[in-house]
């Protein structure tokens, strides 16, 4: 008997260490990769859009929300993604500006990719991963939501619904 018992306890806690394994990625961010948190003014940046325009930030978002979206051609939650901000965007043109930055891809690629989306909002291209870096980016999707002052109020780690970006967009759109 004190034998199984042992047992389910190696088990258990076998479980235990793979389930932290798992789930670590999710809950911790390795400190190398910390990047801007909650709270914090977001960092600007300047970067190109598919037609060659350049977007400098924060003077190009000034008075919105601005949702930044960090994604990648292989990325398979990102095209869905990519349809919920264009849909939030047309209901909230005025207060909302997306900005879907592509992290490490070549211009065709992305073009290639994006012009089946018809976004409708900015695409970037972070072709050197730079700002992806500066935001602490080490996987994709990522998602950060920042006021209309540009401090980052929320941070989602991998893929985002429709339903809960509505919920965290309300409470920023509330806020005057």
């Amino acid at each position: 008997m004190r034998r199984c018992s042992r047992l389910v306890s190696m088990i258990s806690w076998s479980l235990f260490l793979l389930a932290a394994m798992v789930l670590s990625p999710v809950f911790v961010q390795p400190a190398e990769a910390a990047g801007p948190v909650r709270g914090e003014q977001a960092p600007g940046f300047i970067l190109s859009d598919l037609t060659g325009g350049q977007y400098k930030l924060p003077d190009n978002g000034r008075g919105k929300i601005l949702i930044f979206h960090f994604w990648g051609s292989t990325c398979g939650y990102c095209r869905e993604e990519i349809r919920i901000l264009r849909l939030l965007h047309q209901e909230n043109r005025k207060d909302l500006l997306p900005l879907s930055i592509n992290v490490g891809e070549t211009p065709l690629v992305v073009k290639k990719f994006i012009d089946k989306l018809e976004p409708g909002y900015p695409v970037l291209l972070d072709s050197n991963s730079a700002v992806a870096k500066q935001y602490g980016i080490l996987g994709i999707p990522v998602t950060f939501l920042v006021d209309r002052e540009g401090i980052i109020r929320f941070r989602i780690f991998g893929e985002i619904n429709e339903k809960d970006l509505r919920k965290l967009l309300n409470v920023m759109l509330a806020r005057k």
